[in-house]
């Protein structure tokens, strides 16, 4: 096939298509007559929300709007879904050479649509409007005519301007006061051929440089016709693995073909304004697998040719939201995990051009999955799967389900009801999972623990300062700094150590003290770098010191990096004390002797090392050493039984290792310490216990911590390994124990299952990925754990991303177990 030139295929480029399975599929015309059976009773309707529904063709090529399947033969059952959102493409079709020339049938289209319109608004359902392929006469040749990427333009041709004064201008004039949202083409990204080089063609793709040309100069008409308009940047297809296959109409004739929206060998233009960065050119990309597609890249390549070559300006680009489609997971059950990475796949690519103060929201206007690849019960599950996970993550502004109703004649199977009007196992699933409104942002904390919005880096010594070299100390200036307040009395850090050639330790103390002879985290050789958390108060000039040790004091020093995820307000000192300096309370290679595989020891913390008798919780760190096989220690209140969660890892690679921990006092004021192994092998391990503060019985209402240690993911059993450059987000608010209203949550975070060396970095939700680390990983360990207080981010949820060095190709497993929370 040709690449420039693409076969005559009828991409009815409309709602009513086989969107899941792929592509537009020209819809027979039918008889206007409206069986009865197609609408449901209305006596049990529900309460109609923010989320939509869609339906079929609006009118047919002979501009009729009542036929079999039709969307008004649907708007009953939308109204009795509870749906509060009806999405319909405004199509000419056969019947209309333009907006307000007279047609087939004697009226013109925005006559046809004024029935249209007002039947949708007769059943209290509000409308987002589409403009398509189908809004103006034209071909795919036309609209990608003058391309950047590959015919040597600059994207804008007669097609986008036609669009743009022809349709955009005239259909959201007409329809002032009656449709506000206004969603420009639809699926831009997808195609269906490619000669691997830079040349897509087939569906409804376009370049992202004529896509930036034809956004802009709608976008244009529909302000200048309606200032108080909402318009959307045309949803982008989202799918996995090498896209879908569907049936269409090619020449007249059914073809099997395959629908995608990656798009390999893709090369982008050099933009040619100042405005676009080099910074803002990187830093946006999808991290999907290959073969996959969130609609991110895209995304990104049309904010670059936008910037360079159709004179968007940075800070105001012409558009109020971005659209996506979710067809995941189709002849299957899908997880939340999966829907949840590429949400997060996308807005990371807005994020990095709009900042994370952005306003603008993803609306997720096509998510389903069809009867003649799942089951019913499927379809259902998968709707309450994909509805709960939108509805906890905020950045979500609203979603419409594909689609009401089966069309058979249009190979589609996606309906809430059948061809006849019967409820599917779906309707039901639809009327409690998808009626609510959009979920608020998370709450902000408010007391005396506050971790910041995203973990920030605070020093860095490889770039700046150079080593620490053992016996040495260099302090840190952290109040005023990476978002850290002035007055701030304590800081929650992220401690990596790196570049060291012994096998030694570092410690982490407040300015103005001597070097305490505790350690907040251990390196050795074997690793290429080791990271622990703390919680340190700061000491004179608002600032940390860290000092390096090393094994017998042989030469050798290390480079230390500092990431702050949160601090502590003047007001923590009273429920939250930090010791002057760290104090050592346990160490069984002098006293009690190494714990055995399987056996617990407790230890009494109330009243030892300057922690009062009635303190309600201890701020630790755990250290394992003395070890002779590979396990793990697992910290938890005296009381409660031994938890099914870990907080320090070790393996015979490791001479030690250690961990941080904030952990409620039990029986006795103790906490008790037990000690695993591979495969319960014979073996056992040394326990050393650092004290850095605790918290009061008054401070346990503002940083409410768990009875016992709660596992909350464990991607082996669910979602599976989280790729190189990829990320998941997991909900944590409502889940394992952690309030629905928490603002923050204090885990531990376990690598496992790795086989490239790398690094995870646990952040916010609806944030883009920080230039930080939560823990980092070496194949010559079999797990790696590190403990972190992390603020809640949109709906609740926290993302985990997976990097490795040199972007090498690798994968992690990644546990989360949740220790408590902080209060908003």
């Amino acid at each position: 096939m040709n690449p420039y030139k693409p076969q005559t295929l009828r991409y009815a480029d409309t709602i009513w298509r086989a969107i899941g399975a792929g592509l537009w599929v020209a819809l027979a015309v039918l008889a206007p007559a409206l069986p009865a059976q197609t609408v449901l009773a209305h006596s049990n309707a529900v309460a109609q929300a923010d989320q939509g529904l869609n339906g079929g063709w609006a009118i047919d090529d002979a501009g009729h709007i009542t036929f079999v399947h039709s969307l008004t033969s649907s708007l009953g059952a939308m109204h009795d879904a509870g749906a509060g959102w009806v999405r319909i493409v405004f199509r000419l079709g056969g019947c209309y050479p333009n907006w307000t020339s007279r047609g087939c049938d004697g009226r013109t289209a925005l006559q046809a649509y004024d029935e249209v319109v007002a039947s949708i608004r007769g059943q209290n359902l509000h409308v987002l409007g589409i403009l398509t392929s189908e809004s103006w006469l034209g071909s795919q040749n036309d609209w990608v005519a003058n391309n950047a990427e590959t015919a040597g333009g600059n994207g804008d041709n007669a097609f986008a301007q036609g669009f743009a004064q022809g349709a955009a201008a005239v259909v959201a004039q007409h329809f002032v006061g009656q449709v506000v949202d206004w969603e420009v083409w639809n699926e831009p990204n997808a195609w269906t051929d490619t000669d691997g080089v830079g040349h897509f063609w087939g569906s409804s793709y376009m370049y992202p440089s004529n896509y930036a040309w034809l956004l802009r100069r709608s976008y244009t008409a529909i302000k200048n016709a309606q200032p108080s308009a909402r318009v959307l940047f045309g949803s982008l297809f989202a799918h996995e693995s090498f896209g879908v296959q569907t049936m269409v109409q090619v020449n007249g004739k059914s073809q099997r073909v395959t629908k995608r929206g990656d798009m390999p060998g893709a090369r982008r233009p050099a933009p040619r304004a100042a405005a676009l960065t080099i910074r803002l050119a990187t830093a946006c990309a999808s991290n999907a697998p290959a073969g996959a597609d969130s609609g991110a890249s895209y995304l990104c390549a049309t904010y670059a040719v936008g910037l360079g070559y159709a004179s968007w300006a940075a800070g105001a680009y012409p558009f109020e939201d971005v659209g996506q489609h979710l067809y995941l997971g189709l002849g299957t059950t899908v997880s939340g995990a999966t829907v949840s990475t590429y949400l997060q796949d996308l807005r990371q690519a807005y994020l990095a051009y709009e900042g994370s103060s952005t306003s603008k929201r993803t609306l997720v206007t096509e998510v389903g999955w069809p009867t003649d690849q799942v089951s019913p019960q499927v379809q259902a599950d998968n709707l309450r799967i994909a509805f709960q996970t939108l509805r906890n993550t905020s950045f979500v502004g609203r979603s419409f389900w594909f689609n009401t109703q089966d069309a058979p004649e249009a190979g589609l199977y996606y309906g809430l009801v059948d061809t006849n009007g019967s409820a599917k196992q779906a309707f039901a699933a639809f009327q409690q999972y998808a009626t609510y409104q959009a979920s608020p942002p998370p709450p902000a904390p408010t007391g005396f623990v506050q971790p910041l919005s995203q973990p920030q880096r605070l020093a860095d010594s490889r770039t700046n300062g150079g080593p620490i070299a053992t016996n040495t100390s260099r302090c840190f200036s952290v109040a005023g700094q990476a978002g850290v307040p002035p007055d701030a009395a304590g800081v929650i850090l992220n401690v990596t150590a790196v570049g060291y050639g012994s096998q030694g330790w570092v410690t982490v103390y407040p300015a103005g003290q001597p070097v305490p002879a505790t350690s907040t985290l251990n390196f050795d050789t074997s690793e290429y770098a080791m990271a622990d958390g703390t919680i340190m108060r700061l000491g004179s000039g608002g600032q940390v010191c860290v000092s390096v040790g090393t094994v017998n004091s042989s030469p050798g020093s290390s480079h230390v990096i500092l990431d702050a995820t949160g601090f502590l307000t003047s007001s923590a000192l009273a429920q939250m004390p930090m010791l002057s300096s760290p104090q050592r309370v346990i160490d069984t290679r002098t006293s009690g002797g190494a714990i055995g595989t399987g056996q617990t020891r407790c230890f009494a913390m109330a009243g030892a090392a300057g922690v009062p008798v009635d303190a309600a919780a201890v701020v630790l760190n755990v250290t394992a050493v003395g070890y002779g096989a590979r396990g793990w220690l697992s910290v938890y209140p005296n009381g409660q039984g031994v938890p099914a969660t870990s907080t320090v890892n070790f393996d015979t690679t490791e001479y030690a290792i250690a961990n941080a921990s904030i952990m409620r006092l039990g029986t006795g004021g103790q906490v008790c310490v037990n000690v695993g192994t591979i495969n319960s092998v014979a073996g056992s391990s040394h326990v050393v216990i650092d004290v850095t503060g605790y918290i009061t019985s008054t401070g346990l209402q503002q940083l409410p911590l768990l009875t016992s240690p709660q596992r909350l993911v464990d991607t082996r059993f669910t979602s599976g390994p989280i790729g190189s450059g990829g990320s998941r987000c997991f909900s944590v608010a409502g889940q394992a124990g952690i309030p629905g209203d928490a603002a923050g949550v204090i885990i531990n975070v376990t690598a496992v299952g790795f086989g490239a060396r790398g690094w995870v970095t646990v952040f916010p939700s609806g944030q883009a990925v920080p230039a930080t680390s939560t823990l980092n990983f070496d194949p010559t360990e079999y797990a790696m754990a590190n403990g972190a207080i992390i603020r809640l981010g949109d709906g609740g949820s926290i993302c985990a991303a997976v990097g490795t060095v040199s972007s090498a190709p690798g994968s992690s497993q990644v546990l989360i177990d949740v220790v408590g929370s902080v209060a908003p």
